[in-house]
């Protein structure tokens, strides 16, 4: 259960971080 929650939160902040700081290497630039 603990590593379920600690997945989520590594996926979760691997999306968030990106919108946040946005930089060349970023995957919402790459869509672009």
């Amino acid at each position: 259960m603990r590593f379920i929650i600690r997945s989520s939160l590594g996926i979760l902040t691997y999306i968030v971080i990106p919108l946040l700081f946005p930089s060349p290497h970023s995957p919402s630039n790459l869509l672009n």
